[in-house]
């Protein structure tokens, strides 16, 4: 199963099996899909909304996901704005 695949099912308007959910919520928080398809999914369901067997196949697969106790992969924390960072002083006033 390709996440490519499923990004584009969902996007030409078809159901996802529980299947497929189940491999994107486990690829996702494993760290195995990276963000940008994420986001594409997101996008592709955002237009085409999730049928009611998709949602109720979405807590499922979050629940196993959690019963197992895999965690959501480490991202690394954004840095505050320092203000240093910045070059205030040198812009004329």
């Amino acid at each position: 199963m390709r996440m490519y695949d499923i990004i584009m099912k969902k996007r030409n308007g078809s159901e996802l099996s529980k299947e497929e959910i189940d491999f994107f919520v486990q690829g996702y928080t494993a760290g195995d899909i990276p963000d940008y398809q994420v986001s594409a999914l997101m996008m592709a369901i955002y237009f085409r909304k999730m049928t009611k067997e998709e949602k109720q196949a979405s807590p499922h697969a979050s629940a196993c996901v959690h019963a197992e106790g895999v965690q959501p992969a480490a991202k690394q924390p954004l840095q505050p704005a320092h203000p240093q960072n910045f070059i205030l002083d040198e812009i004329p006033h």
